[in-house]
């Protein structure tokens, strides 16, 4: 015995520094040869078994290379080794899991007959469970296992056998186990052997799966519907109830952002190209950022199959620019890279190339239409910017300029318009001056922006009065004002009632009596209207008004809430350094109640109406920087000699 334990050291020793690692059966002397060491017929399963209960895992990852050895060089082995080696599966490291599957994989047509004893007989049940995950890594079918399988699913009580026994179905793409899987779809008592059985269903891909599948798609349980959603997508058969059912879940927002996301790869799959304008309104309007992600890498997917993903183009370009989750900003401009390497372009080429705000289909039409605008323009002799704004104004608010914003501005939102005006109609003073951008917001009102290239921004600082805001006010079709904005201020809040929304109506409709152009839900958003694109709207104004109640607060911690998407971009200005006492808290239900970004801050206490009016001008006095009490005059230091 001391001779054996002496053997088993030195093999160890040169498992563990990995030297001499070869080993051999010698016939003459009927003794297997390891690392130079000969050990007898006798003693080899002995020293096998010690060396597979080592700790160190370079000893037991060459002691299972030599047993993968053994077995193909022995005609039979103790089933007291085999289950040592099947009870380790998924005890020890990652490494020593995959020469697990590595050796059955190798010796199946020997090994299998250990596997199905266990399956059948054994009342262990990790072995059990470790023997029948091991047929599953295999992924080769056997016909005697998998009737051993196929009954247990239906019969056996213990739930991690079950999952077990689905998992490995699903990796051998067993057809015989159809009708076991539908059954378990329909009435396993476990949500996890449900969604597994969908995803197993998914694998075989079998048509009599489709409704059930489809049935599926209303469990109780949020990770069966995620599975059931996948599934569809693999079997990869357009029908319409399929495909109604997977778009009434995307556009649900209600579902979990992964149901949602599973949905919108099923769609792909099947759908392809059709659904690029439907992953594109996800793109833009969803508050999941799974969603959002989802539909970018849908779109990268397709692109080599579709043309029209190029529809997508400046889409992508918003989101690189504008989402708050930096996570999309680099998958958008992933995106962008490849789609614009297809074109021969680099990022920045084709950036440049991308109008976000035409539609490409209508290229030719678009194009007559801004040759008329252009035209227009030529015959007007300007002197001044300040002309060529209001003229524009003119233009684009006549019954002719509405008709080039119907063609060219088909988001509803933005009309850009290139004009470009000879230096000989530009007075000395702009003759450095040759193409001004104007760019036309259709929402709040007329909004006006108006801004050069960056050669010109600090002449156009100077001389456009307009600035960066204004209102234009159009009746019967004609210019008649523009309306300069001194303070502007968007509302944060969320919809806790009717009676809470008419309170927060009442503060916005103030703000905007009393000069604030005030940047709220109920006043801009529409049918159709991308709510994203209005909360990113906060990068506009001077302050951010942030109605505290316990509400808002449960709805900033739910991911998939439009008040989570709206804190994410709040919080954001605060950390790039937007001036904390810009952010002002309007407590609706006491000081204590106000969000993480906000605590310890100093706000206006409204939570009594009566006191409305008195805390609305305070508000007012510090929108327009008249709070605080003014000192007097710094007097000179005291003669104290005295």
């Amino acid at each position: 015995m001391n001779d054996i334990t002496t053997k088993i050291k030195e093999i160890r020793n040169s498992f563990v520094r990995n030297i001499n690692l070869e080993w051999h059966f010698d016939s003459e002397r009927n003794t297997y040869v390891i690392s130079n060491i000969a050990i007898s017929k006798v003693d080899i399963e002995f020293v096998m078994y010690s060396l597979l209960c080592d700790k160190n895992n370079y000893v037991l990852l060459n002691a299972l290379r030599f047993f993968e050895f053994l077995i193909k060089n022995n005609d039979s082995i103790d089933h007291l080794l085999v289950n040592k080696v099947i009870e380790m599966f998924n005890e020890g490291s990652n490494e020593v899991s995959s020469q697990i599957i590595h050796l059955f994989t190798a010796t199946i047509s020997i090994t299998k007959k250990y596997l199905l004893k266990i399956i059948e007989k054994s009342q262990e049940l990790p072995l059990r469970n470790n023997s029948i995950i091991l047929y599953g890594e295999v992924r080769q079918y056997d016909s005697q296992i998998s009737q051993l399988l196929i009954k247990a699913l239906i019969e056996e009580e213990n739930t991690e056998i079950r999952i077990a026994i689905v998992k490995a179905i699903s990796k051998t793409k067993d057809f015989d186990a159809l009708d076991s899987l539908l059954i378990s779809l329909e009435k396993d008592s476990s949500e996890i052997v449900r969604a597994d059985s969908a995803f197993a269903l998914g694998e075989i891909r079998s048509p009599e799966s489709i409704q059930p599948l489809i049935k599926s798609l209303d469990d109780i349980s949020e990770l069966v519907k995620e599975k059931a959603a996948e599934a569809l997508g693999k079997l990869g058969f357009k029908e319409k109830e399929v495909t109604n059912k997977l778009l009434e879940i995307l556009q649900n927002n209600n579902n979990s952002p992964i149901l949602r996301k599973e949905a919108a790869w099923a769609l792909a799959k099947f759908s392809e190209c059709e659904i690029i304008p439907i992953m594109i309104e996800n793109m833009n309007n969803s508050f999941d950022y799974e969603v959002r992600e989802a539909a970018m890498n849908i779109i990268d997917y397709l692109q080599t199959k579709c043309k029209n993903t190029d529809e997508a183009l400046s889409h992508l370009v918003d989101l690189k620019k504008n989402d708050p989750e930096s996570n999309i900003r680099l998958l958008a401009t992933k995106v962008l890279k490849e789609m614009c390497k297809k074109k021969g372009l680099n990022l920045n080429e084709c950036i440049e190339n991308i109008d976000p705000y035409v539609d490409k289909k209508n290229q030719f039409w678009i194009n007559r239409k801004i040759s008329e605008i252009e035209e227009y323009f030529d015959k007007i002799k300007i002197n001044k910017i300040e002309d060529l704004i209001i003229i524009g104004i003119n233009y684009l608010t006549s019954e002719k300029g509405f008709d080039s914003i119907k063609l060219i501005d088909l988001y509803g939102i933005f009309l850009l318009l290139d004009l470009k005006i000879p230096n000989n109609q530009i007075n000395n003073e702009f003759d450095k001056l040759v193409e001004n951008d104007i760019i036309t917001k259709f929402m709040d009102g007329f909004r006006l922006t108006v801004k050069g290239r960056e050669k010109k921004k600090n002449l156009m600082d100077q001389e456009i009065s307009i600035e960066n805001k204004g209102i234009m006010t159009a009746t019967s079709g004609h210019f008649t004002e523009i309306t300069l904005i001194d303070k502007t201020a968007f509302i944060a809040y969320s919809w806790d009632n009717e009676e809470h929304k008419k309170w927060v109506k009442k503060l916005a409709d103030q703000l905007m009596e009393n000069g604030v152009y005030t940047i709220f839900d109920q006043y801009s958003i529409r049918y159709g209207f991308s709510i994203p694109n209005f909360m990113n709207k906060i990068d506009e104004v001077d302050y951010i008004l942030v109605v505290c109640t316990s509400n808002y607060n449960e709805q900033l911690k739910k991911m998939d809430s439009g008040t989570h998407y709206e804190g994410t971009i709040i919080g954001g200005k605060i950390t790039e350094g937007f001036p904390r006492e810009r952010i002002i808290p309007i407590y609706r239900e006491g000081r204590k109640i106000s969000p993480p970004f906000l605590k310890g801050i100093l706000g206006v206490n409204m939570k009594k109406d009566e006191d409305f009016e008195l805390e609305f001008k305070k508000l007012l006095k510090h929108i327009y920087g008249k709070d605080g009490i003014k000192p007097p005059p710094l007097g000179s230091p005291p003669n104290l000699e005295d």
